[in-house]
């Protein structure tokens, strides 16, 4: 948890981390071994929500290989996820140069990524990360 933040809003204190797991460890430290120990049951249910989302067993949408979610917006594995920011990227390139838009799929290379959904990508054409 290094980047860590305390918040003092002169009401209460308010914990900021970056990252699905610090948030999670943290969760787990707190409810860990709580048998028998009051809680707060809608904080508690929330925490359980968010470790079965983490160990839900998902598709990237655009190559439909196995991820695991981290959270309920975890659409894509770590290499389409560098490759829709690369396209993204071309995108703004492109119209700077010629004042259009073009749509994602135009926008691949023969080394990039060929295994993934053309379809979907250009679902996400308008769309950002």
């Amino acid at each position: 948890m290094d980047n860590r933040v305390i918040n003092d809003n002169k009401i209460c204190f308010t914990l900021q981390s970056h990252g699905v797991k610090d948030s999670l460890k943290l969760l787990e430290y707190l409810y860990k071994n709580t048998y028998g120990i009051p809680l707060l049951k809608r904080k508690h249910l929330k925490y359980k929500e968010c470790v079965e989302i983490r160990k839900t067993m998902d598709e990237c949408v655009l190559c439909h290989t196995p991820i695991i979610r981290e959270s309920s917006t975890h659409k894509y594995c770590n290499e389409c996820k560098v490759l829709v920011r690369r396209l993204k990227n071309r995108q703004q390139d492109e119209y700077k140069k010629f004042g259009f838009k073009m749509e994602l799929e135009f926008l691949l290379l023969p080394h990039d990524n060929q295994n993934i959904d053309l379809w979907a990508l250009s679902e996400i054409s308008s769309v950002s990360l």
